[in-house]
């Protein structure tokens, strides 16, 4: 079984190392992807040293973009893809036995868990 892997989440992948705990550093992308548009992070209750690393993260990536501040920044095409992907596919994406995710970012095919002879 072979899934698109959209340009966004082949940028996010290429900066996480995959150990740890990556399905919560997924959750905490998508998290964040579906609040750009919706929220302002210069609210007191969002407000965190962890809402402004991601937000730096993703609009380095090109996943958001902003004007005066990165706090109040929204997202871009690729952010939505990479959003729709993690709604459809769930932050633990990764961890599916066997699947071929190929990715239109790189040119390459990257296999995930499982037999690659079984592909």
């Amino acid at each position: 079984m072979k899934i698109t892997v959209p340009e966004g989440i082949a940028k996010v992948s290429a900066v996480f190392c995959g150990c740890g705990r990556p399905q919560d550093a997924w959750k905490t992308v998508h998290d964040y992807l579906e609040r750009f548009g919706r929220c302002d992070l210069r609210k007191p209750e969002l407000n965190t040293g962890e809402a402004y690393i991601t937000a730096y993260l993703l609009s380095h990536l090109g996943l958001i973009e902003h004007g005066g501040s990165v706090g109040g920044s929204w997202t871009t095409p690729l952010g939505v893809g990479a959003a729709a992907f993690l709604r459809e596919h769930g932050s633990e994406w990764q961890d599916k036995e066997g699947v071929a995710f190929v990715t239109p970012y790189d040119g390459h095919d990257m296999f995930i868990g499982g037999d690659m002879g079984a592909m």
